[in-house]
């Protein structure tokens, strides 16, 4: 995946696989990595700047909150920022050098998909393999540092400069195929605490806390689990795409079929919270269970892409259309919070200024169409959602944010934006790019936008192939 929003912060993987960030800083997820001196994270920044530790070799980026990792292209992962477990210690900033995690890790497997929750990493592989770690902070005279811990990777508590941390990595573990009913895993998606898993031939996994019926099985108690147990209502359903944000779950199905060999059940599917409407049924209440969506819009259209907010959800169809359905009432009011606390957070993430609109939302308890003319007509190809804001990237590389209730923009750092330009959208000086060079010099490949992620395609030419068909 190109595009990964994390609380108040934005990172994007361009075509030569370069990494950018910028927005809220307080965990130095935007990978502030290398100095010096002990590192001391600034507060914010509105520029794209590309993270230049990880060189031109990024193949995808995941966010969870402050908690950020990516996946290599010789597949291996790094993971920064906020840490999943404090020990000893609960620093304002969990800041520090990147931690690698290499082939070894994984029993020789290449990583290519990771996913971020507050308690762990997860990490899938080309062999349909899961594995997971977790991140430390401890602090450096209760617990003194391993010697490959240098001075650069300590990092100062925020009100007590005298106090020195450094951040660690658990060994990682392999998740047994058998609590996967010896299935290889296509696709992996984490909320803050629970997991789902999707198989490659069918069948759903889901475990950790079930706070609102999450994890799919009937029950809406607060009970925990650490071992993947099969959702029985998909047991015979080949899944394509899952997503889950804190509270709820989408999944999208390929059905099941009957004697006659006629698809049954196919599209959205939903459940966990769905007081804010985020399930998009219509029925403002908690769903233990999956639930199919009877919306008419996804019932002849192939869905390509699902993002879970706070309480909101947006669905890409194959032709490009964007639904959301849902409240970013929360999402609204957390910017608008974070504009006072961190210093206008807004605008460094979305580029324009809070002040007028953040008081108003989205609100959709059914699936609405995004209008198209937002995006001047290009077709969309990835989608995100935070608790933050949202964004969006179009077929010809450009990207697009919005949140609460404004609609989408073409993204500009902040001061670059000319809303007298009759055709600015044609001139996006993100990621670094000169006025000169900047229209096609940083443009996102489609290549990168899930190619594995939701089990579609078995290899990059039949990914090819698709490609060619959907511009033909």
């Amino acid at each position: 995946m190109a595009l990964a929003l994390g609380d108040a912060c934005t990172f994007v993987v361009n075509s030569d696989g370069a990494l950018y960030s910028w927005g809220n800083n307080s965990y130095d997820q935007l990978g502030s990595f290398r100095n010096e001196q002990p590192i001391r994270p600034m507060a914010e920044s509105t520029i794209p700047a590309q993270i230049r530790e990880f060189g031109n070799h990024v193949k995808m980026v995941a966010a969870k909150r402050s908690h950020i990792a990516c996946v290599m292209k010789d597949g291996t992962v790094f993971t920064w920022g906020e840490t999943n477990f404090d020990e000893d210690s609960n620093p304002t900033f969990k800041a520090g050098p990147p931690l690698h995690l290499g082939r070894a890790e994984f029993q020789g497997e290449w990583a290519t998909q990771v996913a971020c929750s507050s308690c762990a990493n997860w990490i899938l592989t080309d062999k349909g393999s899961v594995f997971y770690s977790y991140t430390c902070t401890r602090r450096a005279d209760v617990d003194p540092p391993p010697p490959g811990i240098t001075r650069a990777a300590l990092f100062a508590h925020e009100d007590d400069a005298s106090l020195f941390y450094y951040r660690q990595l658990a060994p990682t573990s392999l998740c047994p195929r058998v609590h996967f009913s010896g299935m290889k895993i296509s696709m992996i998606a984490t909320g803050l605490a629970h997991v789902l898993a999707i198989g490659v031939v069918r069948g759903l996994w889901s475990w950790g806390h079930n706070g609102h019926g999450v994890l799919g099985r009937g029950s809406g108690d607060n009970f925990h689990t650490a071992v993947p147990t099969a959702v029985p209502v998909f047991n015979q359903h080949k899944l394509t795409y899952i997503a889950t944000e804190g509270c709820h779950c989408m999944a999208v199905s390929a059905g099941t079929y009957d004697e006659l060999g006629t698809v049954l059940d196919s599209g959205l599917w939903g459940w966990g919270y769905g007081l804010d409407g985020q399930l998009g049924t219509g029925d403002l209440k908690v769903q233990s269970l999956p639930t199919r969506n009877q919306d008419p819009c996804f019932q002849h259209e192939n869905i390509t892409m699902v993002a879970c907010g706070a309480g909101s959800t947006a669905v890409l169809l194959e032709t490009g259309a964007l639904y959301m359905f849902g409240s970013t009432e929360s999402m609204t009011w957390h910017a608008w919070t974070n504009r006072h606390h961190f210093h206008a957070t807004g605008p460094a993430v979305v580029g324009m200024d809070l002040a007028s609109s953040a008081k108003y939302y989205f609100e959709s308890y059914r699936p609405q169409k995004v209008n198209p003319d937002h995006f001047y007509g290009a077709r969309i190809v990835s989608i995100a959602i935070s608790c933050t804001h949202m964004a969006a990237i179009t077929e010809n590389g450009h990207l697009y944010m919005w949140y609460g209730r404004t609609i989408p923009r073409l993204f500009h750092p902040m001061d670059e934006y000319n809303a007298a330009d009759p055709v600015h959208f044609m001139h996006q000086p993100y990621f670094g790019g000169t006025p000169e060079t900047r229209q096609n010099q940083h443009r996102l490949d489609l290549s990168h936008i899930a190619r594995y992620a939701a089990g579609q395609f078995r290899n990059v030419h039949e990914h090819h192939r698709r490609v060619r068909r959907m511009r033909e």
